[in-house]
């Protein structure tokens, strides 16, 4: 089984590869933007982990609410809830995108 480091490590890999989201690409938008989608992808992380812990197992329910959390999403960008360790996974990489961003000011 992979660390969390190493799954948000491939994520941020896939992103630069598949998507295109380089270091350059990133530039192009504030860091506050990546961090407000690394926040949606926790909080709709956070609602599926609350939901198993409470014994919630509506899985249509969960990703209903798991779609709400959209609202701290960029204007204009996909959100795109998963599972939980996925949710968790994309935030982490938002999140070393944000780092980086932020380095390079």
């Amino acid at each position: 089984m992979k660390t969390g480091i190493e799954l948000i490590s491939e994520e941020r890999q896939r992103q630069i590869e598949i998507d295109g989201y380089s270091a350059q690409h990133d530039s192009q938008h504030n860091a506050s933007e990546l961090i407000y989608a690394a926040i949606a992808y926790v909080e709709s992380a956070k609602v599926g982990v609350n939901c198993s812990e409470i014994g919630n197992t509506d899985e249509h329910e969960i990703m209903r609410r798991k779609t709400e959390m959209g609202r701290y999403y960029p204007f204009g960008w996909s959100f795109k809830p998963s599972t939980d360790i996925r949710d968790l996974v994309k935030a982490g990489a938002l999140i070393a995108a944000a780092i980086d961003r932020l380095q390079m000011e």
